[in-house]
């Protein structure tokens, strides 16, 4: 595990009550936030879609009569180049915040004034999404030495939930609050506050520890799965690229097609060892996720296929055969280091078997497969491979 020095801020949530607490406005100078957007396929997080946007008010503007910060924005990581994108405006008074777009569009994005139960509607002119919320919940926050009121507000017709941090805004981002669908393209994207700083407090989401994040990892490495035999224990091991000493890791899977799990295979949902004594044969199709902080950094669609073996002296051989041309379209070429008198057997993805118990030759024909990924297993009486082939 790699420590990434980083200061991290010890977050606390008290119930409100029994101290005053001085207004914090949103709309100041020097203030300024970043945040990661990410979007979902599938199930899986798109690493290739993530990025930071960086927020920050600078400098004063005129218009209709009303005074405006100026919101400047960059995806630069060094903090160089930034193009003003909006305007934001805040009535101290009635802890409201407006913010107008570069079109002149304007909508009442945050309101501080708020109490449980009440309702309230939003426009945000970014995203052109009108929320009516209701608040279900003000509790304070803790942020080094200040206490913060921070709003919990519901969005019942999407199940909707955001929390909104009084002088910071949306833990989603500043400029992404009251905005429940943030689809500009095919994709929808979520966000998240990655840091936010000015004259007073400097805060770090103790998640990433980062203000500028353009994946989320770890990604595992191994993908070749082993085959299983019944009443024989099996063990393997799911490795991960690099971790931090901040990361938070968890695995789950998700089995297809209404099926289940091997009976008396399990998988450790802390360290991703998959094991335990199979009962019964079969192909088990299933999702393996693994998970930083609850976000799915990286998934692998597989199957288990557990077999029944009558030799308790089984060997599992390694780069024992060599399989080409890897992809194929109409020969495979096999190659084995030793002597071998035992068969192959094909199967596709899905498990199918194509070919079962067939004579080991130098050549196999594969012709008549439809393109996809398959798997080649030799056996004998004490040895037995797994190679995945690509037919063209």
């Amino acid at each position: 595990m790699k420590h990434k020095a980083l200061t991290v801020l010890l977050v606390l949530i008290f119930t409100v009550g029994g101290y005053a607490q001085v207004y914090k406005p949103l709309a100041s100078e020097n203030n300024s936030w970043s945040i990661v957007s990410y979007s979902i396929n599938g199930i899986a997080i798109v690493s290739d879609n993530t990025y930071s946007t960086h927020y920050k008010l600078e400098g004063d503007t005129i218009i209709q009569s009303n005074s405006y910060k100026k919101i400047f924005s960059t995806k630069d990581s060094l903090l160089l180049v930034w193009d003003v994108i909006g305007f934001i405006r805040e009535d101290t008074t009635s802890k409201k915040v407006w913010i107008m777009d570069s079109l002149g569009n304007e909508g009442l994005v945050y309101d501080f004034d708020l109490w449980t139960g009440k309702e309230v509607t939003f426009f945000n002119p970014f995203y052109t999404d009108t929320i009516t919320y209701e608040v279900t919940n003000i509790d304070s926050i803790l942020i080094q030495t200040e206490y913060r009121k921070i709003y919990t507000l519901y969005y019942k017709s999407a199940l909707y939930t955001e929390q909104w941090i009084e002088g910071i805004g949306s833990t989603k981002g500043m400029i992404n609050s009251s905005c429940y669908k943030t689809s500009r393209s095919n994709l929808d994207y979520y966000h998240v506050l990655l840091c936010f700083s000015n004259d007073e407090i400097e805060y770090i989401n103790p998640d990433f520890e980062t203000c500028h994040k353009t994946s989320f990892t770890p990604f595992i490495t191994n993908q070749n799965i082993d085959t299983a035999y019944v009443n024989l224990e099996y063990r393997y091991q799911i490795t991960l690229t690099e971790t931090y000493d901040y990361d938070s890791i968890s695995f789950s899977y998700t089995t297809l097609n209404d099926a289940h799990f091997p009976s008396g295979i399990s998988i450790d949902k802390e360290t991703g060892l998959i094991s335990g004594t199979p009962t019964e044969a079969g192909t088990y199709e299933f999702f393996i996720q693994v998970l930083n902080h609850e976000y799915i950094t990286d998934y692998w669609q597989t199957f288990l296929i557990v077999e029944y073996k009558t030799s308790i002296d089984l060997v599992y051989a390694e780069n024992l055969f060599t399989v080409y041309p890897n992809p194929a379209s109409d020969e495979l070429n096999i190659s084995c280091q030793s002597e071998f008198a035992g068969t192959y057997s094909i199967v596709d993805f899905s498990g199918k078997v194509i070919a079962a118990n067939q004579a080991v030759t130098k050549i196999v024909d594969i012709s008549d497969l439809t393109k996809g990924i398959y798997f080649i297993s030799f056996n004998d009486e004490k040895t037995f491979e797994t190679i995945k082939f690509l037919k063209e």
